[in-house]
């Protein structure tokens, strides 16, 4: 039998992420409490709902408690205290547990969380202590060890970036596919290369695939706790899927919200696929990554030179020559052509599909 949950908070109905992250560690949500009083600043729950909380654990034999907020280290030495054995989370802590197993930043900012809440506990104990300079040796100790836990999460957090970044350097594009967390299928590789969906991946994942004539690097990240926005607390725990985003040229999702904002904030396309249409994220992926060859002359002006500097940013420029005139071929994706030709015509140059009629 799986063991008992119970979930607590003031949002009506509660953070959608909290139920499947719960189910993905193995617990079953027994109850869930919901309160409009304003929060504690002891408990962060208040009186009434603390005291639901207890009855509810108590009548459904419950091990763990999910707070549906954001539980300082004080509050969490506050509900530890009351709730004895119950393992308490928050709606960021329950998430990097569900991230930890394959996940090295994830495991480390949840040993941080850990301990914090030790040394918080020791200090208490060392208030209470007729012992006060073994108490205060405990808890210097425990600061020494959150600082190295701070300093292996630093540390894991470079390596995951390093790792997204270093790799396939060689491809023609970079895709990234994501979703928010919830039990209804993904968008996924999965589907591209097998034709079928597959489990969110709890690590930054990345596949070549070929598509036309293209080698495309796409990358699984993380379902994501979206709410309008990815939170702060998150992306700390995901540092390859930050990298990923960075350098990404174009965003699937089958969530258009959360397609749009991420592709908003990191300067790529965004595309919505629905989760288990592989032909159709195939054929966008193909027609997305087209490509034609053009060729451009331009009058040898400053405007012209400016325009230069714009092609090197959109597109391959394979030949070049300078004279009277700038004459250059560039590769550039087939959705981008009407920018470059507006582009051409601002300087008065005259540009030509390769093997089609010239456009001036």
């Amino acid at each position: 039998m799986s063991q008992r949950v119970i979930l607590v908070g003031r949002r009506r109905p509660p953070s959608p992420w909290l139920a499947p992250a719960v189910s993905a560690l193995g617990f079953e949500v027994a109850t869930t409490v919901l309160t409009d009083r304003p929060e504690d600043g002891q408990y962060h729950l208040p009186p009434g709902a603390l005291e639901q909380v207890e009855l509810a654990l108590e009548r459904a034999d419950g091990s763990m408690l999910v707070v549906d907020g954001r539980v300082h280290v004080g509050q969490l030495a506050d509900l530890t205290e009351r709730l004895g054995d119950v393992t308490v989370h928050d709606r960021r802590s329950v998430v990097w547990a569900w991230l930890e197993a394959t996940n090295p930043a994830a495991e480390a900012r949840l040993a941080l969380r850990q301990a914090r809440l030790e040394r918080r506990l020791a200090e208490r104990a060392g208030d209470r202590s007729r012992s006060p300079a073994r108490a205060d040796t405990r808890v210097a100790d425990l600061e020494r060890q959150c600082d190295r836990v701070r300093a292996r999460l630093e540390d894991r957090q470079r390596a995951e970036r390093t790792r997204i970044e270093s790799a396939h350097t060689d491809v023609d594009g970079y895709v990234v596919l994501v979703d928010e967390f919830e039990p209804a299928p993904r968008i996924h590789s999965g589907i591209v290369l097998e034709g079928r969906g597959a489990t969110p991946s709890t690590r930054v994942e990345t596949t070549v695939v070929t598509v036309g004539t293209h080698r495309l690097a796409m990358t699984d990240v993380p379902s994501i706790p979206w709410a309008g926005s990815v939170p702060d607390w998150f992306e700390p725990v995901v540092p390859g899927a930050i990298a990923a985003l960075e350098r990404a040229d174009l965003i699937c999702s089958s969530t258009d919200d959360l397609a749009t904002h991420l592709a908003a904030r990191f300067d790529a396309d965004p595309v919505v696929v629905p989760a288990d249409e592989a032909d159709t994220l195939r054929a966008t992926l193909a027609d997305y990554f087209t490509t034609t060859v053009l060729e451009l002359s331009f009058p040898a002006t400053d405007s012209a030179h400016a325009a230069v500097s714009w092609l090197y940013d959109r597109g391959d420029v394979t030949a070049i020559s300078y004279g009277d005139r700038i004459e250059l071929s560039v590769t550039v994706p087939e959705r981008a052509v009407d920018e470059v030709g507006r582009r051409v015509r601002e300087v008065d140059g005259r540009l030509e599909r390769v093997g089609a009629e010239t456009d001036e």
